[in-house]
């Protein structure tokens, strides 16, 4: 199996309640890379910082892709760490000549190799997260970083409502974020779900799971923006992205 067997669909939406998106999200099938963005701290700043971290993504792997003509030595994982980091620097320094420190994103990446069934790394920050459908079960390999986890609070209206919401890690907050990497096998007929809290907070589990059951019998970019219609029919609280990514059985 190559990374061309890869089939994937990426939908993001504004939702029914903010004024603006400030999720981002970027596919780039053809290297197997995918990761999406959740920006925070006020509505241009936020759309700021999620588009910092797509658009090194792309600079990173094009630029990869010019230089692996001359014997470029890094792996996809570190080109994907070192565009987060690259995105960081560019979101911190930023905030501090703009006065609008706090300023950040979440970022949640996955990364598989040049054949799909040897494996992936997940690197995230935040409480984006990403999930794995295998054989009719969803099961979600990233860990939420954030007060809630924290505290060990399953649903977070138990929280104070100034700690709902808040994340415990993010891009941009400081000069260098400290990601968690992690390696996640993969069989045929998974499917991988990246995605923002705007579709965690409006869906269960279990009703994602429900939805995902759908591939069986239409395509991927349905099943993707039945997720997003579902999110909004919830209520659509929030910027809603999601990012599938499926193998062939």
């Amino acid at each position: 199996m190559t990374l061309s067997d890869l089939q994937s669909a990426a939908l993001t939406d504004v939702g029914r309640r903010r004024p603006n998106n400030e999720d981002a999200l970027i596919a780039l099938p053809e290297y197997g890379v995918f990761c999406v963005a959740d920006g925070m701290g006020g509505q241009a700043e936020g759309e700021v910082a999620s588009k910092a971290v797509v658009d090194s993504y792309q600079s990173t792997f094009d630029a990869a892709k010019e230089k692996g003509q001359n014997g470029i030595v890094l792996s996809k994982s570190e080109l994907s760490s070192l565009a987060i980091q690259d995105a960081c620097r560019w979101i911190y320094t930023r905030s501090l000549t703009q006065g609008t420190q706090g300023s950040g994103t979440t970022s949640v990446s996955l990364v598989f190799k040049d054949s799909p069934l040897e494996g992936a790394t997940v690197q995230h920050a935040g409480d984006s997260r990403i999930y794995r459908f295998r054989a009719r079960s969803l099961e979600q390999v990233t860990t939420d970083h954030s007060v809630a986890t924290l505290a060990g609070v399953a649903d977070e209206s138990a929280l104070p409502a100034m700690f709902r919401g808040m994340v415990t890690r993010a891009v941009g907050v400081q000069e260098s974020v400290e990601l968690e990497e992690a390696d996640v096998d993969v069989r045929p007929g998974d499917v991988f779900l990246l995605c923002s809290d705007g579709l965690t907070r409006m869906l269960s589990d279990l009703e994602i799971a429900r939805i995902l059951e759908g591939l069986d019998s239409v395509n991927i970019d349905e099943i993707a923006k039945k997720l997003v219609d579902r999110a909004n029919e919830e209520g659509g609280d929030d910027n809603i992205s999601v990012i599938l990514v499926a193998l062939p059985s």
